[in-house]
């Protein structure tokens, strides 16, 4: 059933859920959607009491969320004369037709060829398939760069795992020994997405955003903070 709550002078609707679960369990989605999910021994005031005191997290993380549904870039027609953004330089796309599907780029044109130019899912398949590729050789030969100075907290490679994420550019499983990239990341400068990989091998010696953590990201990047904003500013 909905439910509708007053946090911080802002009217929230959330999804409330009983079932047979042990906690009280708190879901915030990319669309926003708010989900509650307790059992039927949990009053109502207790539930009100606890978006209470989470409020702040709450409020961030819708806010967050609408900052990247409102920056999300627009889907483009892919036909000549769009413009691709790859490493955070804006080039000119070119689509020709061809005997085979492919792409290549130089430093003013992006040249996506395909078999039927008038064929879309054909155009963004074949060009989202060059981006991945691209994103996956560049982040892999950055991490095997960064790789030497982690070597003595990390004594295996990590196995590096890439997939288009919404919310986050990367992550670190230092149990599993895994790193996870944003394929989007292709998109950035190159100095954004060193920053990006040193943050996340930095979490295998520092699993929180602790001073420590900042501490030692900066003895490996000193500009870590210029990189960073740029990256935000992208």
């Amino acid at each position: 059933m909905t439910k509708t709550i007053v946090l911080n002078n802002q009217v929230i609707n959330y999804e409330l859920n009983r079932k047979n679960v042990k906690n009280l369990n708190l879901r915030i989605k990319p669309d926003g959607t708010i989900s509650v999910s307790v059992n039927n021994r949990i009053s109502q005031e207790k539930i009100d009491a606890f978006l209470v005191e989470h409020s702040d997290f709450i409020l961030n993380a819708l806010k967050k969320y609408e900052e990247l549904e409102k920056n999300k870039p627009e889907e483009i027609e892919l036909i000549t004369g769009d413009t691709v953004k790859i490493l955070g330089t804006e080039r000119t796309l070119k689509v020709e037709s061809g005997s085979k599907n492919t792409v290549s780029c130089d430093k003013y044109f992006i040249t996506l060829t395909v078999k039927d130019t008038s064929d879309y899912e054909l155009k963004k398949k074949v060009f989202e398939k060059w981006k991945k590729e691209q994103a996956i050789k560049l982040i892999t030969e950055i991490c095997e760069a960064m790789y030497p100075y982690f070597k003595n907290y990390v004594p295996e490679f990590p196995k590096i795992k890439f997939r288009r994420m919404t919310s986050r550019w990367g992550s670190c499983q230092p149990k599993s020994n895994i790193l996870t990239f944003n394929t989007l990341l292709i998109e950035t400068p190159v100095e954004c997405i060193e920053y990006v990989v040193a943050h996340e091998f930095t979490h295998f010696l520092e699993a929180n955003h602790s001073k420590n953590f900042y501490s030692r990201l900066e003895r490996i990047m000193p500009d870590w903070k210029e990189r960073k904003k740029k990256l935000n500013n992208k």
